[in-house]
């Protein structure tokens, strides 16, 4: 598909399936949309010359990792207002300590309208 659009989108989950889901529904918006497994792959993307516009990250990458990046070293690199959490529970419950400033997307069978519709408006507020 081709990119319409300037913004590069993030996708770091451990679910192969959600991760394939998510890039197919926000690259129809337009979004370039890259994959991330692990939180690895996650810094790795964040220091390339051009690094994405928007993570959309989900928690438990962060729970079931053998490394010990803490999420608040991710906002080092990344404004909270470029991250979306996008996982299971409440954002109280989150395995990890979250940024202020970081929105939370609940996963369940309709999340994928609001994280559409919170990937464009988190665009829109950090367009330069």
């Amino acid at each position: 598909m081709r990119c319409v659009n300037k913004y590069t989108i993030l996708i770091a989950d451990r679910n192969p399936y959600v991760r394939k889901f998510l890039k197919r529904e926000l690259a129809k918006e337009g979004y370039q949309v890259i994959l991330a497994s692990s939180i690895r792959e996650v810094f790795k993307f964040m220091f390339t010359k051009r690094p994405p516009d928007l993570f959309v990250i989900d928690p438990e990458l962060f729970a079931y990792t053998k490394e010990t990046l803490p999420f608040t070293s991710l906002q080092e690199r990344v404004p909270a207002s470029s991250i979306i959490v996008h996982g299971f529970g409440h954002f109280n419950d989150l395995p990890i300590e979250v940024p202020r400033g970081t929105v939370f997307v609940e996963k369940d069978g309709e999340s994928i309208e609001r994280l559409r519709q919170l990937v464009k408006r988190k665009l829109k507020e950090t367009r330069v």
